[in-house]
């Protein structure tokens, strides 16, 4: 069963900052990066709880092709809200402040 999946304004300004630096580096690249993260959101939907915990409310999918993960949570009401999508050499602390 799919779930609806909120993304906080946060996660919006990551997705927004590093689809721009890709388009920079290639054109076009930062429409492979959102195809990438949409099918990480796909894969999220269907099966939310086989991914790993990182705190014990949040959990961490791997994006395929480019190297960021998604920090979601699901909600009492079986909303998956997207906490944020970081790149996975930048401090992944941030999630905590989120």
């Amino acid at each position: 069963m799919r779930k609806r999946v909120l993304i906080t304004k946060e996660a919006e300004e990551d997705l927004t900052d590093s689809y721009a630096w890709y388009n920079l580096q290639k054109n076009n690249l930062g429409e492979d990066f959102i195809t990438a993260i949409e099918n990480g959101f796909s894969q999220i939907e269907t099966n939310p709880f086989t991914f790993q915990l990182v705190t014990k409310t949040t959990r961490r999918a791997v994006t395929k092709r480019f190297p960021f993960s998604i920090y979601y949570r699901m909600d009492a009401d079986n909303t998956i809200t997207v906490l944020a999508v970081l790149h996975q050499f930048r401090n992944q602390k941030i999630i905590l402040r989120r």
